[in-house]
């Protein structure tokens, strides 16, 4: 169900006895959470009265989808001693089971049966009752699972992705207006520029890496956040993305130079070029510096020692651009410390040289590649907003970058196990060592922005 859009909760006796007071223009509680199909999942057991509820539910129109064998199985009520509520409640599935129609795409009925789950969502799809946030591209991978809840006018879209690599799907959500970015991890609030508008639907790419989640909006309510796109949003660049700028006009982002068309939602196709944008490199050389804690000289709780590593120079492999994790950097490794049983944080420094051209427009992307365990990032002293740690590919360096000298500084924060593992009285001895430290590979993509719509009027 999930896997296929669909939003869905379980009911109690309370939920059904309110549901039946509350079924009118083919939802439960409308205008409220809307609920448009009941789905019994191989049932063995019902209180009388709820199978009461569900039937004349049933009766009223509600559709109503049974998961199980095809013929009204064998059904009573939970516990001992039920006297006479066994045969009513097996009469009521006797009578729901008799409003059964045909499945598949030829419902003449709103009681159907399908055999297991997995053909629930084809079943709803016929009886005219669409997925919320339905898989218009690789619909049955199952890779992002959505939960959708309202507020007014408002659809918000959890959505999650449940296995170990990056996907990229086309979405279909349902509602009305502008679909915005929330971010969970900053707090910002961000219009999304390229979609299309259907009927009471938009549809959108989604990109989420491996067990990363997201949250989209979808509004009409055009003060949602402090940006204000205006009458106008992209249906398709040939640019690497479409966004709205900070005075809610249309502009196209490139990691490469070039000219690129772009279709706007009126119709028009508008042609702009994007010049000058160097192209990506990985940064190989930095200084790191470990703060290091350890058990204090007394080894008593709350005797914690400190200890400052470094500096020293640390650099990526030529061929796979990946940086040493803390347990390679050792004296036997060549270097003057051993950080191989050290927990901490440790602070890595570089500096980039950008060319006189790196104006207005210019922007990049860093990319951190792996990193254990968490991290900040500045840019010429001023600190970034808090990185998704899940999804270190695309951290956006904001405005701080100029022409000429720059540094980068990454602070990552280790597990303890390292330190643990060797401590006194710990136990842990038989413990692995972890790779602390950013392993990287650490890649530097600059991107040129430029303004198509004005204020998309």
């Amino acid at each position: 169900m999930s896997a296929a859009g669909y939003t869905y909760g379980y009911v109690s006796s309370s939920f059904l006895t309110d549901a039946a007071k509350d079924y009118r223009h083919g939802v439960l509680f409308p205008g409220k959470s809307d609920y448009k199909a009941l789905i019994l999942n191989n049932q063995t057991t019902l209180e009388r009265g709820d199978a009461d509820q569900i039937l004349a539910l049933a009766k009223a129109g509600l559709p109503i989808v049974i998961i199980g064998p095809a013929t009204a199985p064998k059904i009573g009520t939970p516990g001992y001693n039920t006297g006479g509520q066994d045969a009513a409640v097996q009469q009521d599935m006797n009578q729901l089971y008799a409003l059964i129609g045909k499945s598949g795409k030829s419902v003449t009925s709103h009681v159907v049966q399908v055999a297991t789950e997995a053909g629930v969502p084809a079943v709803l799809n016929a009886l005219g009752i669409d997925a919320a946030a339905a898989h218009t591209s690789n619909p049955t991978s199952g890779s992002i699972l959505d939960v959708r809840r309202t507020s007014g006018s408002t659809n918000y879209y959890y959505l999650y992705k449940n296995s170990s690599s990056t996907v990229e799907q086309t979405l279909t959500l349902a509602g009305q207006g502008v679909p915005y970015a929330l971010n969970t991890w900053t707090g910002a609030i961000t219009p999304i520029a390229q979609y299309t508008s259907g009927q009471g639907s938009i549809t959108l790419e989604v990109k989420l890496a491996a067990n990363d989640a997201g949250v989209i909006a979808l509004t009409p309510d055009n003060s949602f956040s402090s940006t204000k796109p205006g009458n106008l949003h992209v249906t398709g660049t040939t640019a690497d993305a479409a966004v709205f700028d900070g005075n809610g006009g249309l502009a196209i982002q490139s990691s490469t130079p070039g000219t690129f068309n772009t279709t706007l939602s009126n119709g028009n196709t508008v042609s702009a070029g994007i010049s000058d944008v160097p192209a990506a490199s990985t940064l190989s050389q930095w200084s790191l510096s470990v703060d290091s804690w350890t058990p204090g000289p007394t080894d008593t709780p709350g005797d914690t020692a400190h200890t400052t590593i470094g500096p020293i120079t640390v650099n990526a492999d030529p061929t796979t651009g990946a940086l040493p994790a803390w347990t390679s950097i050792t004296q036997a490794n060549g270097y003057s410390v051993n950080l191989q049983d050290v927990a901490g944080i440790g602070t890595y420094t570089t500096h980039l040289s950008l060319p006189s051209s790196w104006t207005g427009g210019r922007h990049a992307y860093l990319n951190l590649g792996s990193v254990v365990d968490t991290s900040e990032v500045a840019v010429n002293g001023h600190q970034l907003p808090p990185v998704d740690f899940v999804d270190l590919s695309k951290i956006d360096l904001g405005d701080y970058l100029k022409a000429g000298d720059n540094t980068i500084t990454v602070t990552v924060a280790s597990p303890l196990i390292n330190a643990v593992r060797v401590a006194p009285n710990t136990g842990a001895s038989s413990r692995a060592r972890t790779n602390n430290g950013m392993v990287g590979p650490v890649v530097f993509t600059p991107y040129g922005q430029t303004t198509i719509g004005g204020q998309g009027k």
